[in-house]
């Protein structure tokens, strides 16, 4: 019996359409050439850019409009770019609409090439006008890849959240190199835009990763109260006694041991990283009791290092090392190209890659291997580099002076040193045996 119709427009829909997206939306070159190196001052405007779009959809700017410029797109894809690599990005903009092209490689698919967008938004007075969508060699229709997103969204989130995204857009008004989003964001508080987006998230089951994560958390409180870790002092017995929790767990399996040092890296920096944005990644694991625990330890007997130390090893194990460290190196880019900002300071550069690094050698050894490392941590000179003589409170015209950009020869040579530091420390040196 032939199938009907419908039958077999299902199986195209199922199977041909995402293997036709596949073999045309990968090419062999990218759609555009490197994008400049970010400089401080972009990397403050696209913090800028981010504040007062967050402004408007969290509901504390009334005015309900998002206004932007080419540059501020381009400064932020150009911040974006130190993060997720290799991507390369352009956004252009005049009274016919918003044109944006990416170049970007997807993660364990880098071998097939790149993935190049092209799309266009139109002036609109309801929703959002996408009048042009290209992946690849492959044309989309844009009603239909518009009605997809929302669809996709819905299904994916318990509040139709596709829906409620497209239908706060009032308009969406292109002009010469300027354009503005009109959002009805809800107004401020829990039904605003930015509430109901994160609150899609908070109401789904949590991952394993995350209930292990909250274990972790709530072992560290409870040994705070019973005195059994410092509220003062070096974190090294927080780095410690995490770690010491994953070793007895006595994993057998390799990727579940990885998952739990992730999980124990997230708990650290909730309790240690003073970083709400965390929370945003991993959740909220705090509580009022606890939530000032780790807050007075150090590092080097600066809080400011603990923060970037413990942050940059949760991180790693999230996004990986890359993500990681450009987080941290756009910081430093943004607290130096803002005037309000300390300055770029490579002292925090070194804490974020020892705590990388640090993640990255429990990660790479195997269970056994785990009570060998732990027994290097006798303190901070054991995995973490003096930082004395480093640059730090650097602005942008003395950064600029001194390294040109996060790309020249200069900066990478003074990378590499702090490198060598990391490499000679204990931890570093051991191979993580049994002694």
């Amino acid at each position: 019996m032939l199938m009907r119709p419908y039958l077999l427009a299902l199986v195209a829909a199922l199977f041909l359409v995402p293997l036709l997206l596949i073999i045309g939306g990968f090419q062999a070159t990218p759609l555009l050439p490197p994008n400049d190196t970010v400089s401080p001052y972009q990397a403050a405007q696209s913090q800028d850019f981010l504040r007062h779009a967050k402004a408007v959809i969290d509901g504390s700017d009334p005015s309900g409009v998002i206004r932007a410029s080419e540059d501020d797109f381009n400064a932020l894809i150009a911040s974006a770019a130190r993060v997720i690599r290799p991507l390369k990005g352009q956004v252009s903009i005049d009274e016919t609409g918003l044109a944006v092209q990416v170049s970007a490689k997807a993660p364990g698919l880098a071998r097939l090439g790149w993935i190049n967008l092209d799309a266009k938004l139109g002036p609109s007075q309801e929703n959002l006008a996408l009048t042009r969508l290209k992946i690849g060699h492959i044309p989309l229709p844009p009603a239909i890849a518009l009605w997809a997103l929302k669809t996709g969204l819905d299904l994916a989130t318990p509040d139709n959240f596709g829906t409620q995204l497209l239908d706060s857009v009032l308009y969406f008004e292109p002009g010469e190199g300027v354009a503005k989003l009109g959002l009805d964001a809800g107004g401020p508080g829990d039904q605003s835009l930015y509430a109901r987006a994160f609150a899609q998230f908070e109401s789904s089951a949590p991952s394993p990763i995350l209930i292990a994560a909250k274990a972790h958390y709530d072992a560290m409180s409870a040994a705070v109260r019973a005195d059994e870790l410092n509220r003062k002092g070096s974190i090294t017995p927080w780095l410690v006694f995490a770690l010491r929790r994953v070793d007895a767990a006595q994993h057998s399996d390799l990727q579940l041991a990885r998952a739990d040092l992730h999980a124990s890296f997230l708990a650290l920096a909730a309790h240690c990283g003073g970083v709400g944005g965390i929370e945003k990644i991993v959740g909220d694991l705090r509580d009022a009791e606890a939530a000032d625990y780790c807050l007075k330890t150090r590092l080097h007997r600066r809080r400011d290092l603990r923060k970037h130390f413990v942050v940059s090893a949760a991180l790693q194990g999230v996004g990986g090392s890359t993500a990681s460290f450009g987080l941290g190196e756009v910081k430093e880019l943004v607290d130096s190209g803002n005037i309000r900002g300390s300055g770029f300071s490579f002292d925090d550069i070194a804490a974020d890659r020892a705590g990388i690094r640090f993640a990255e050698k429990f990660t790479a050894a195997t269970p056994p291997e785990y009570a060998g490392l732990i027994a290097q941590l006798t303190g901070e000179p054991a995995y973490m580099p003096s930082v004395k003589d480093l640059p730090r409170g650097l602005s942008a015209e003395d950064f600029i002076a001194q390294f040109e950009s996060v790309d020249s020869p200069a900066y990478h040579s003074q990378l590499e040193s702090i490198d060598q530091r990391i490499n000679d420390l204990p931890l570093h040196q051991s191979t993580g045996s049994a002694s």
